[in-house]
This record gives structure tokens, C-alpha cells and sequence, in this order.
């Protein structure tokens, strides 16, 4: 029932959907208020074989309940973003074993990133841009070996990089930008030989030098690390300068191809 007009709240009778395996309401004029208007999520603890639910693009108001983590041991894709959602993540979604898609993005969240987000082992995109998320950004999501897309932005995330982010094994995309991120950019997301789409880390408080380890990045499209506090010392900068132009000579060849 996706991308209609539909209005009003959730149907009941959700718990006597045994065998739903879908369901999908995203992208209407669904409203809900208050702390209890995720409600409906418990009586969907019953569907034991759904493997996806989106009710993102509406107007649903309130806090994720604990309850979600009772959701089917077969769910895969949990689309919740741009809404009105409030209120921390709760603990109980490292219980989704099976998701590979979890997004949040475009909500009002707050409160830290779960350390068990890192438990989430089958999970392929991460989406939690867009809230008032804030804390430093867990070790554990290294952790996730099969993530090739993790997109912070637009919160409020303090502290460094994760080193622990080397151990990403299939990222295409990474984007940390418009935080509040310090300390310097940690080499070790500058040798990811999967990025190849984006890294933004702009519109943070990134210092120190710049990596020469810049000059993996030149099968990366996009490239932003502008708004920071990033330095250089004098005797590096030519190194990172032919760096960079590899970048860019990589990047003109990709468009032409494109064209």
C-alpha cells in the first residue's frame, strides 16, 4: 500500500496476520501521536515469518518500544525513517539477527548508537542520519563486515573515527558528515579497497594532518572533507598534493566513461 494518499492511523488487527511475511504502508499520510504511537509494532510480534516492514514517509509519532526486538527472527529490512519518531533506539534491536537493512534516518532520535547495532551481523546498510544522535560512534560497528553502506549524518556524534572501521570488508559508502567528530582521520578508513562511492566527512572538527594514506581513495567518486581543522606540515604537502590529483585524474575518467 506503499506511495498513495492514504490517511488516518495504523489498522488494527495486526496480530492475527500469522503468516504476514510483508508489510508495507510507507510513503502515505499515516499519523500517530504520543509515546505509545509505535504501538502497533507489538501485535506484530505475532507475524513470526515477516522479513518486511516499512512504514517510513509518514507522519508517525512516538518512541521505538522495546518490543521491536520481539519482531520475526527472519526480519531483513526495517524501514522506519522520516517520521517523527522520538526517544532513545532501544537494546532489544540486537535481537533483529537477520536484518540487512535498518533505517532510521530523517527522524528525531536521541540518545547514543547502541553498541548492539555491532551484533547485527547480516546487516548491509545502516541509515541513522538526520536525528539529534549523540555520544562518541561505537567500536562494535566494526563489527559489521557485510555493511557496505553506513550513512551518521547530520547528528550530533562526538569523539574520533572508530579504528575499528578497518575491518570493513564491502563498504562502498561512508558518511560522518555534519557532527561534531574531532581528533584526526584515522588511516585506517583511508585503506578500504571497497570505498568507491563516497566518504564525507565534512562539517566536523576533524584536526591534525591529512593521511598520506589519502591517496588509496582514487577509485572513490566523492570525496569531502571540507569544514574541518585538518593541517599539514610542509615536507608532506607535495606527497598529498599528487595524491589528491590522482584523485581527481581518477575521478574526470570515471564521469567521461560515465558520459
Amino acid at each position: 500500500m506503499a506511495h498513495n494518499l492514504l490517511e488516518g492511523t495504523v489498522p488494527p488487527g495486526l496480530g492475527n496476520l500469522p503468516f504476514l511475511q510483508m508489510y508495507n504502508i510507507g510513503f502515505n499520510r499515516i499519523v500517530s501521536s504520543g509515546d505509545d504511537g509505535l504501538a502497533f509494532i507489538t501485535s506484530l510480534a505475532n507475524s513470526t515469518r515477516l522479513n518486511f516492514l516499512a512504514v517510513d514517509g509518514n507522519a508517525l509519532e512516538g518512541v521505538i518500544p522495546e518490543s521491536v526486538g520481539n519482531l520475526s527472527k527472519v526480519l531483513s529490512k526495517l524501514y522506519m525513517g522520516s517520521n517523527r519518531i522520538y526517544g532513545k533506539i532501544p537494546l532489544s534491536i540486537g535481537r533483529l539477527r537477520s536484518l540487512t537493512l535498518l533505517n532510521l534516518n530523517n527522524n528525531s532520535i536521541s540518545g547514543g548508537v547502541p553498541d548492539v547495532i555491532g551484533q547485527l551481523e547480516e546487516l548491509q546498510y545502516l541509515g541513522l542520519a538526520g536525528n539529534r544522535i549523540s555520544g562518541s560512534i561505537p567500536n562494535s560497528l566494526g563489527n559489521l563486515r557485510k555493511l557496505n553502506q553506513i550513512d551518521l549524518s547530520g547528528n550530533e556524534l562526538v569523539g574520533g573515527i572508530p579504528t575499528s572501521f578497518e575491518n570493513f570488508q564491502s563498504l562502498l559508502s561512508l558518511d560522518l558528515s555534519n557532527n561534531r567528530l574531532n581528533r584526526s582521520v584515522p588511516k585506517e578508513i583511508l585503506n578500504l579497497p571497497s570505498l568507491s562511492t563516497i566518504l564525507n566527512l565534512s562539517r566536523n572538527f576533524l584536526d591534525g594532518p591529512l593521511p598520506q594514506e589519502v591517496g588509496f581513495l582514487e577509485n572513490v567518486v566523492t570525496i569531502d572533507l571540507s569544514h574541518n581543522r585538518l593541517s599539514d606540515s610542509p615536507d608532506r604537502r607535495i606527497s598529498i598534493r599528487e595524491a589528491l590529483r590522482s584523485l581527481k585524474t581518477a575521478k574526470d575518467a570515471f564521469m567521461k566513461h560515465m558520459k
